[in-house]
């Protein structure tokens, strides 16, 4: 089982380091707890939706994060599905950026037995990040797609997304640093 407070505690050290010697203001801190059994069945009742184990494991320790990798705003399981709120903004403007696009795209709607929700948005910009979750196959992992203007991008659950995200917010941190 991955440490995911400890990386999240690095990643943000890390992100202030940055934010420090550049002369910004520090980045908004990741959730301090973990999101509750109640939080994920009141949002899994709202969405009509099972969690997948991925997603469970790093909510349960980071319920959020505002500033995730220095550009990705990860919405609290208590806001998911919720009509205000940051969720409920970025939903709106997920949906309307995902489903107007001009190229053919095979979630579009999303596939038959699944249900498309919205769990992180990139701040000033239109990327999103949604999971693919089965509507029948309890426990299935879930596949996450980035959406943006340079395509779609697949991770195969959530983990998957946060690793390859915490990586490239990583590398970035480094060059800013000139750690490399």
């Amino acid at each position: 089982m991955t440490d995911w407070q400890r990386r999240m505690a690095d990643l943000y050290r890390l992100q202030q380091r940055a934010d420090e010697i550049n002369g910004f203001d520090p980045p908004p801190a990741p959730a301090s707890s973990g999101a509750s059994a109640e939080a994920f069945a009141a949002a899994e009742q709202r969405l009509g939706v099972r969690f997948d184990d991925s997603y469970r494991e790093v909510m349960t320790v980071v319920n959020g994060w505002p500033q995730f990798a220095g550009m990705w705003e990860i919405f609290a399981v208590d806001d998911l599905g919720t009509e205000n709120g940051p969720w409920a903004h970025a939903n709106y403007l997920a949906d309307t950026c995902i489903d107007n696009t001009d190229e053919p795209d095979e979630f579009l709607p999303p596939p038959s037995g699944t249900t498309r929700i919205l769990l992180a948005s990139a701040r000033n910009m239109p990327m999103h990040l949604v999971a693919m979750i089965s509507q029948t196959q309890a426990q299935a992992a879930s596949l996450c797609i980035r959406f943006d203007s340079g395509g779609d991008y697949e991770f195969p659950d959530f983990q998957a997304w946060l690793d390859h995200t915490e990586k490239a917010g990583r590398e970035f941190i480094a060059d800013t640093l000139d750690l490399r």
